[in-house]
């Protein structure tokens, strides 16, 4: 979008990034990302050199970035063994989020089966709940999970309001956005 857009609202746009990303308390970061790509370069190549390879939440993707690597980002490549700490912890990250996907289909399957009284469904949920504890034994599905994910989804549809289940917590400021489209109840 914002190659769409030009080199102008890209400026505006990375101006906005970066002030987000000083409040956060990533003030490197933030002044690295609202410069220009000469002067980008240069500074990120100062944060890796004084800093390392440290991710949004603090945590050191590789603590230290070879001289080679920081000579290289002043001119703007990238350094390989930046690049590939990255691409690891992003495959570790995306298989993480595929098994934990699998694991709450698995649950709302089996809930759903349940709830609808298909025995066929339940069984089907069973098999499949057995063959994903095989290949992933450290986060199991338990007959608790199952039972509690049942009374999490009764729960969940019972307090739901206009299509939108929302912790009591959270319900009452959140529903006052969509009171618009309330039909008078």
């Amino acid at each position: 979008m914002t190659g769409l857009l030009g080199p102008v609202a890209g400026i505006g746009i990375n101006a906005a990034k970066g002030y987000q990303e000083i409040s956060e308390g990533r003030v490197l970061k933030g002044w690295e990302t609202m410069m220009p790509t000469v002067i980008k370069n240069g500074l990120k190549a100062f944060r890796y050199g004084s800093e390392g390879n440290i991710d949004k939440s603090g945590i050191a993707i590789n603590d230290e970035v070879g001289g080679f690597g920081v000579a290289g980002q002043v001119v703007g490549f990238s350094p390989s063994e930046t690049r590939l700490a990255q691409e690891g912890k992003s495959a570790i990250l995306n298989a993480d989020r595929a098994i934990q996907s699998r694991r709450s289909d698995l649950l709302r399957d089996f809930a759903l089966s349940y709830m609808a009284s298909d025995d066929e469904g339940k069984a089907e949920a069973r098999q499949a709940i057995v063959e994903f504890n095989k290949k992933n034994p450290n986060v199991r599905i338990t007959p608790a999970n199952q039972l509690m994910g049942i009374k999490a989804r009764r729960r969940r549809i019972s307090q739901a309001k206009n299509g939108v289940y929302l912790p009591p917590k959270r319900r009452a400021a959140a529903m006052e956005a969509g009171r618009f489209a309330d039909d008078g109840e």
